[in-house]
């Protein structure tokens, strides 16, 4: 009777642990296509800052000028609420900072200054939604 009665709460177990797996893939999505994209936009984001900016012509090479779609493209395969959110803001920062860039490299022009100062801040918030949303990733994967 004991060993009935171990092999159920067995049974039990096993099944919680498959529906908590279950769920949490199903809360991040693919996460190997997510991490990549967290991750190139994150060293974007630290180029840009390191850098002290880029010019327009930056954002306008192909695998950059569209980061900000792909990324929105991803939030629709995450079900986690906090990611999904970190995700927006991520893509948001990236569209913000390629619009904030000057359009050429002319420091005499009194707006550039301004708009490489407004690119880098947004570029910062854009890492920090990268960090946050790494976090976030290995909280939902390794509970």
């Amino acid at each position: 009777m004991l060993a009935l009665g171990v092999s159920i709460v067995a049974l039990v177990r096993g099944e919680s642990t498959r529906k908590r797996e279950e769920f949490r893939r199903r809360a991040i999505g693919p996460s190997k296509d997510i991490r990549e994209m967290v991750g190139r936009a994150r060293t974007l984001f630290i180029e840009v800052i390191s850098l002290g900016g880029k010019d327009r012509s930056y954002f306008l090479a192909e695998d950059r000028k569209i980061l900000g779609k792909e990324i929105r493209d991803l939030i629709g395969q995450v079900n986690d609420d906090e990611l999904r959110d970190l995700f927006v803001q991520i893509a948001d920062a990236w569209d913000f900072t390629a619009a904030n860039s000057p359009p050429e490299l002319r420091p005499e022009d009194v707006d550039y200054g301004v708009r490489r100062d407004e690119e880098v801040e947004q570029a910062e918030l854009g890492e920090a939604a990268c960090e946050s949303a790494l976090t976030r990733l290995n909280e939902l994967e390794y509970p």
